[in-house]
């Protein structure tokens, strides 16, 4: 959701990705002190999958609909920003990760959006229009099959196969042996970009 965000945010006109900017950081600090002191509520994870459908849909229809000014925007940050923030937060106390973790979150929050919406520009082109639909279209299926499998319960072959790779299939791949250059080099690579994005919360 955060990424659909920003690149809706910065599609939508300099006010629009300024609202953004502020609101949903704020709304993210705001939510991830509730959820550190809040019980856990159930109905939050779909609730994120709705989210990452509608943006996705709103990105995707971007050139049928009005023009989002900076107070839609500032709503959609401001809700997409205590979703993921209580959910950071009730995953902070699980853990019983300290409080001072919390201005992190809202700063990578600020970092990203402002990041996505300053760096990719507002594309007018018909190749960019193209890719801004399919990066729409893209979510917002995969908000409706995630929200589809979270509904009945069910996993679905594609999930499976796009699943993250645990720590035991890493483990079974390394006592294999049987690793490549790429192998190897993507590894430390995605190994590099996770801890830098660690660091940074």
């Amino acid at each position: 959701p955060i990424l659909v965000l920003a690149l809706l945010a910065g599609q939508s006109g300099k006010q629009a990705a300024r609202a953004t900017l502020f609101a949903f950081p704020a709304a993210l600090f705001a939510g991830t002190v509730a959820g550190s002191g809040l019980p856990p509520y159930s109905f939050l994870a779909p609730l994120n999958l709705v989210l990452l459908l509608g943006l996705g849909a709103l990105l995707a229809l971007k050139d049928r609909l009005p023009k989002m000014g900076p107070v839609p925007m500032a709503v959609l940050a401001i809700l997409t920003g205590l979703v993921l923030g209580y959910r950071s937060g009730t995953d902070m106390a699980a853990a019983q990760v300290a409080f001072q973790f919390i201005p992190g979150v809202a700063l990578t929050g600020f970092i990203l959006v402002a990041l996505i919406a300053a760096w990719v520009p507002a594309l007018s082109s018909r190749s960019g229009r193209i890719f801004m639909k399919l990066m729409g279209t893209g979510c917002a299926l995969t908000g409706m099959v995630l929200l589809i499998q979270f509904a009945t319960g069910a996993e679905s072959s594609l999930t499976r196969g796009a699943r993250m790779v645990g720590q035991e299939d890493m483990l079974a791949m390394l006592r294999s042996g049987d690793l490549s250059l790429p192998f190897v080099a993507g590894t430390l690579l995605a190994a590099m970009i996770w801890g830098a994005g660690h660091a940074l919360t």
